[in-house]
């Protein structure tokens, strides 16, 4: 389809919409329109065009996993209105816990084998960058946690490094769902801070995952601690590097993970008084923050903008 460009009086181009579209998404002469600059494109949304969506689904099954993925796609899809029919007993227990961890889900109504979820915030893309950093700000904590535990050979701090994995989730949760509903980047923007926030969530999970593998008073070696602790500062180093925007010095998250993985990690296997488990989870903490270094170099500074 293509629009002739018209030259106003005072200089200013302008172009026709096509009728049909337009009358879909219910423009007036007062509607306003978002417009994304895109390279040599733009992209034109209208505002009505949003408005929230609705769905009605039914469970197949009772099992927590599958409830959990179900909604979380469909929160990530961007529908605001959820109508659970079916719902087998024992199902609105399991869909209430979840739907805590969904920022803005609430169930207003149901019965005995239904319920309705809705929407009851208005997602705000100005809120994504603060969100975003307070994800990073939550990860190094959790490390900063695992650190002291290991350093004192306890787990003391698993109840509270838990509640900051569900914040994270919240968050990392809404984050992806504002990139997908309010298209406040280009699609190329949007994809590369998609992956980004889904790595610091798997971050997160990969210390979770370690504190589920250990038990009582874990036996961390000097080069354990020592490892762990290098990691804790590989993430560091990200997060330094993404918000200091010193692209120049990327290259140092490709020279640590070659340490950090190409080098001491086959000694640290190799050796019979190595933990395993806490090497396993540090070196996957590491592949994925290693993984964002090409993710810095294309956003550079236009990742906050």
């Amino acid at each position: 389809m293509k629009r002739k460009v018209i030259k106003q009086g005072n200089g200013t181009l302008t172009m026709t919409l096509p009728k049909k579209w337009a009358d879909s998404v219910g423009l007036t002469e007062n509607s306003e329109l978002d417009i994304i600059e895109q390279g040599h494109s733009i992209q034109v949304t209208s505002s009505s065009a949003q408005k929230g969506t609705q769905i009605e689904i039914s469970l197949d099954s009772n099992n927590r996993t599958y409830i959990r993925q179900v909604l979380n796609n469909i929160y990530l899809t961007g529908y605001d209105e959820v109508n659970v029919i079916d719902v087998e007993p024992g199902s609105l227990k399991t869909i209430r816990e979840v739907i805590e961890d969904l920022l803005g889900y609430q169930i207003i109504q149901y019965s005995r084998n239904s319920c309705l979820i809705r929407n009851l915030s208005k997602e705000d893309d100005t809120e994504f960058s603060a969100l975003l950093r307070r994800i990073f700000l939550l990860v190094k904590l959790q490390l900063d946690l695992m650190i002291e535990d290991f350093s004192g050979q306890k787990l003391d701090n698993h109840q509270q490094l838990f509640e900051i994995g569900k914040s994270i989730h919240r968050f990392v949760y809404y984050c992806r769902r504002l990139l997908i509903k309010t298209r406040m980047f280009s699609n190329y923007k949007s994809t590369r801070m998609y992956l980004l926030i889904t790595r610091l969530l798997t971050i997160s999970h990969s210390v979770e995952y370690l504190y589920d593998s250990l038990s009582g008073s874990p036996v961390i070696s000097k080069q354990e601690l020592e490892y762990c602790k290098d990691t804790a500062e590989y993430f560091q180093l990200f997060y330094s590097l993404f918000y200091q925007l010193k692209h120049k010095s990327i290259y140092k998250l490709s020279e640590g993970k070659e340490d950090l993985l190409d080098q001491r990690l086959l000694k640290l296997l190799s050796s019979k008084s190595s933990n395993h488990i806490v090497i396993h989870y540090c070196a996957q903490i590491i592949r994925d923050i290693a993984r964002n270094g090409g993710i810095l170099f294309t956003l550079k500074d236009e990742h906050l903008s």
